[in-house]
This record gives C-alpha cells, structure tokens and sequence, in this order.
C-alpha cells in the first residue's frame, strides 16, 4: 500500500468520532458517495411511513428529507418511528475493535456501495464545473486528502475501513451493491429491516418502491441546478466507463491492485 496514502488513513482513522459519538439508535445506514443514498434513504422513510401511518417525505434531496431517517444528532420527528441514522463517515479505529464492542453498544450497521468507477464518474459529473478540472486529473485526486473529495483515495479508504469491519463483525454489519438494490429492491430492503429488527410489511415494501420511481423523486426534488453544478447525472445512455481514457484506465487498475482490501464483489482488475 502507498505510504503516505497509508500514513493519511491511520491519522483520520484515528481522529474521526463521529461514529464513536452518536451511537444510540435501532440501524445505521452507511452509504458511499454516490451510491444511491437519496433512493435508498426515501424508499426506507415511505416503508415506515406507510408503516405506522404518517405522511411520507415532502422532499427527496438529502438535506430536506430527514422525517424518518437523518443525521445521529438530528431531533426525532416522529417518536414511534424506529430510529435509523444516516451516514457517509469512514470508522473510527476503535469501531472494529473487539475490546471498545465489549463494553459499548454498536447499532446494527447495513453499507451501500457501488462500482466505484460508476460513483466517480458520478460525483465528478454532478460537480464538474466547481471542480473546474478535466476527469483525468480529478480521478487521480490527493492521497493526502486535502485538496479532493470523493476521488478513488476516498472510496478506498471507505472500502477498506467498513470491509474491515465487516470481516470482523459479519453479524452486526453488512453490505450491498447499489445494482443489487436496482434489481432486487424489495429483496433488500426486507434485509436492511430485517437486520435492524424492524418490523415492516409487504404492502408498506410495495407502497415504498412505488413511491420511489425516478417520475415520482424527480418531481419532489428541490430547485433545478445547473448541470455540472449539483446536479446528479443519469446514466441511462451511456456507459460511466467511456470517461475513462486508457492511461485512466490502467491508473485506476493500478491504484486499485495496489491499495484496495476489500472488493465488495466487483472484479476492477478483469475488466
């Protein structure tokens, strides 16, 4: 593994709290950047909602739709509702450690990852015009971490963290693949309930993923931005990967062979 990649991840792993601090709910839901965390966050809020009979989300964006599930530290809007936290933090160190789960509660944890290549593409496009800068050099990013967000550095400290996690606390803590979620909706959120013993039915199930089409979101999303400036972009016609020129290619093929622990299922090195 790169050194000073190496250097950087122990020092945040070890100065990051935020997951130590707000530890007191039924789940946690952890989702990589651009992983599908609007969609995911809305179809869990309209199951409960529709679960226990409350009106669904007025909003979709992240910020304005936290009736149900939200930042730890946000107050409850509904306190019958079960308690689920939203986050896109990387572990403290002590989080996976056996001594600190001995003596302190650590909620049921369910991760969303995607095809890292795809989420990069994705934040990149959303935020190209305040990058201001072309893919290439934006997909190398900063293994310091302190000129990029959301470059390959970050999703394999996030990747690495929470799959170490996994490996020691398989019961407590697992993943799933954003095109699982695609293709297996319902299957996967009776998982994510299910592990964080939440009742939930099928028709609340039904009523969630109905409720969560790309017509029905998109018009609940909040003000229009510009492309390239906070807006998310849709793959539908293209494939994420045609922005990956040949040296981007082999640059990530590297980097990944390199400094990547936990693959999540996906095969990079083949492709």
């Amino acid at each position: 593994m790169d050194f000073s990649f190496q250097l950087h991840s122990f020092r945040r792993d070890v100065s990051n709290f935020s997951i130590l601090k707000y530890r007191n709910f039924e789940g946690y839901l952890v989702t990589g950047q651009h992983s599908g965390t609007h969609w995911l966050k809305y179809m869990l809020s309209c199951a409960i909602a529709h679960q226990i009979g409350r009106p669904i989300p007025a909003h979709t964006e992240n910020s304005n739709s936290n009736d149900f599930i939200g930042h730890p530290k946000h107050k409850r809007m509904y306190p019958e509702a079960p308690r689920i936290a939203s986050t896109h933090q990387i572990p403290h160190r002590l989080y996976d450690s056996r001594i600190f789960r001995s003596v302190a509660y650590t909620p049921p944890t369910a991760v969303l990852v995607r095809d890292m290549q795809h989420a990069l593409v994705s934040y990149y496009e959303k935020w190209r015009l305040k990058l201001d800068m072309p893919f290439s050099e934006f997909l190398k990013g900063d293994k310091t971490g302190h000129n990029h967000w959301a470059d390959i550095w970050w999703h394999i400290r996030f990747y690495n963290r929470w799959g170490r996690t996994m490996e020691r606390f398989p019961d407590s803590t697992f993943y799933m693949n954003y095109e699982n979620l695609r293709e297996r909706s319902a299957a996967e959120l009776h998982r994510i309930f299910k592990h964080f013993n939440v009742e939930i039915s099928d028709e609340s199930i039904e009523f969630a993923i109905f409720e969560s089409s790309r017509e029905k979101m998109a018009a609940k999303a909040g003000v229009e931005q510009e492309a390239g400036n906070g807006q998310f972009v849709r793959f539908d016609k293209r494939d994420p990967l045609e922005w990956y020129s040949h040296e981007d290619t082999q640059f990530f093929k590297d980097t990944i062979n390199e400094n990547l622990e936990y693959f999540y299922g996906y095969d990079y090195l083949n492709r």
